[in-house]
């Protein structure tokens, strides 16, 4: 069975433009290369701690999906039920933070999608001198996760002091889903 996957395009004539293709198809292979191209082109304008990428396994609602951030203002926009919530889940979650601070649920294994096994979070960030993966995965029976840093295991602790070295503060989420409906 192939997968299906949405990979944004960061080709020269549409910066926006969205594709389905699978995942192991030449199509698909060529688009992340173009990509990884066109980001190294830009890569030096991101801040340090800046996010550069996001990658999604299995977790609640996607199958697999990249997001790759620009360096300034980036939004996360769409209709409802289309997963905003869950990449703000991600990104929290793949950086240290608790379950509980999410208001979504309490347990981390309750993140990983319906019938799947196991969700790995993947975030890519900006540092002094290029970038470092940092990728959490959970089963959905434990209430464990496990860290690596550039493919390297590492504690929960030496992930959350290598995040606030960055100066990012995950645990510090200001803007919640009781606040927003206030914009509605």
């Amino acid at each position: 069975m192939t997968e299906q996957t949405q990979v944004e395009s960061d080709n020269e004539s549409d910066l926006g433009e969205l594709h389905t293709a699978t995942r192991d198809s030449k199509d698909a292979i060529a688009l992340r290369k173009r990509q990884s191209d066109a980001f190294a082109k830009t890569a030096s304008s991101f801040l340090v701690g800046s996010i550069l990428k996001i990658t999604l396994t299995n977790f609640v609602t996607y199958n697999y999906v990249e997001f790759r951030p620009a360096p300034n203002l980036n939004m996360v926009i769409g209709p409802n039920g289309t997963g905003k919530s869950t990449i703000v889940c991600a990104i929290a979650l793949g950086l240290g933070g608790k379950p509980e601070i999410l208001g979504r649920a309490k347990e981390i294994k309750e993140f990983v999608k319906k019938n799947q096994d196991m969700a790995v979070i993947e975030i890519e960030l900006k540092t002094k001198t290029g970038s470092v993966i940092i990728e959490r995965s959970f089963r959905n029976n434990a209430n464990t996760s496990a860290w690596k840093i550039d493919g390297k295991s590492c504690s929960e602790k030496f992930v959350k002091d290598f995040i606030r070295g960055l100066s990012i503060q995950v645990d510090n989420l200001w803007f919640e889903n009781w606040f927003s409906a206030e914009f509605q």
